[in-house]
């Protein structure tokens, strides 16, 4: 077994095909486990079971006597259920790829009649690996290139890939998505802006399945930044034009959501002296809001922006920016409670350029 390190298996106490240990009417004896102890590639939907020699009391089959953990300890959420003489461990979501695991049973677990584990029995076993498919042409439109893809994926395996695509006249945003069951679906066009190019769509997902993709447009004159909004429900709705400010062309956005399905968008745009950043930010009870500047230095541009939320809408926008000798890396933080605070400089080594920032949360 590839890697694995198997903690406290019942098998050195236990050599037979039972087993359970212990003697007398009231030991309860595990009689088989699946996986079975030491096994390897186990598929990562696997529903870990435990088969004992009589019928369980439900009410002593819990989270807590009935463990799963993760190589260095840490417990894997799931649910239990009991049915007769097997009691089951539901992973939730999934088991991940190439890990080991311990599974734990404790003497709190007892048979109908009071029996009960002599010992606590524990067993590992390791999931398998990935494994690629073989390639899938998503879009049919073959006027011209597609190019620039971008993909998100939700905790159910769910995918959404967005690009552009040249229909010889102009580029447009395109998006298909996957689902495990179904495979890719159609391609689908998510703006009907023809006035001018629409170019970098970048796309983040919640856990529920709901998308956020996020572009720039032209519109002929300059750029701006759109969105539009997939629900498993509904599908794609309308393009959103996300800032009014004509001066110049915004460029470069990015976009992160938190599991409840708010999201944050960010970009730089110029006001005709210098490029500043900028954002908005998605309720699913208010939709997107007012775009706001947050960032204040009027000395130099201030460019290529990332963002990252945390799962309560925390988010932390970070970019490049010039003093007007040369670039320095500053932030911005939002609450939900107090929207953007004031941008900080995070580094004061002054000996030259400091650029292309990323952030997680």
């Amino acid at each position: 077994m590839r890697g694995a390190k198997v903690v406290g298996s019942f098998l050195s106490a236990c050599l037979t095909v039972t087993l359970g240990c212990g003697d007398g009417d009231h030991t309860l004896r595990l009689v088989q486990t699946v996986p079975a102890d030491m096994a390897s590639e186990v598929p990562t939907d696997i529903v870990v079971t435990a088969e004992f020699d009589a019928a369980l009391n439900e009410a002593t089959v819990t989270t807590s006597s009935f463990r799963l953990t993760r190589d260095g300890g840490a417990d894997v959420g799931g649910s239990v259920a009991v049915a007769g003489q097997t009691a089951s461990y539901t992973p939730a979501p999934a088991l991940g790829l190439l890990n080991t695991y311990t599974a734990t049973l404790t003497t709190a677990i007892e048979g109908l009649s009071g029996q009960t584990l002599a010992t606590t029995q524990t067993w590992g076993f390791q999931t398998r690996d990935g494994q690629w498919g073989d390639p899938v042409l998503i879009e049919t439109d073959n006027a011209d290139n597609a190019f620039d893809p971008q993909v998100a994926l939700d905790p159910n395996g769910n995918a959404i890939a967005v690009w552009q695509q040249s229909d010889v006249t102009r580029t447009n945003i395109w998006a298909n998505r996957f689902i495990p069951a179904e495979g890719w679906g159609v391609a689908e066009r998510i703006e009907a802006d023809d006035s001018g190019e629409a170019f970098v769509p970048q796309v983040a997902v919640d856990p529920n399945g709901n998308v956020v993709a996020i572009w720039e447009q032209s519109d002929g004159t300059r750029r701006n930044i759109w969105a539009n909004r997939f629900t498993p429900a509904g599908g794609w709705g309308l393009a959103e034009l996300l800032e009014t400010d004509n001066a110049g062309d915004a460029r470069v956005p990015q976009v992160a959501v938190d599991p409840n399905g708010n999201a944050v968008a960010v970009w730089h745009q110029f006001d005709g002296t210098r490029t500043n950043i900028w954002a908005n930010r998605y309720t699913p009870a208010g939709g997107w809001g007012a775009a706001e500047r947050i960032e204040t230095d009027n000395a130099g541009d201030a460019q290529l922006p990332q963002v990252a939320v945390d799962p309560n809408g925390n988010a932390v926008a970070i970019w490049s920016q010039s003093n007007g000798s040369r670039d320095s890396i500053w932030a911005n933080r939002f609450t939900p409670a107090g929207g953007w605070g004031l941008a900080e400089l995070l580094e004061t080594d002054n000996a030259g350029d400091a650029r292309v920032p990323q952030v997680a949360v």
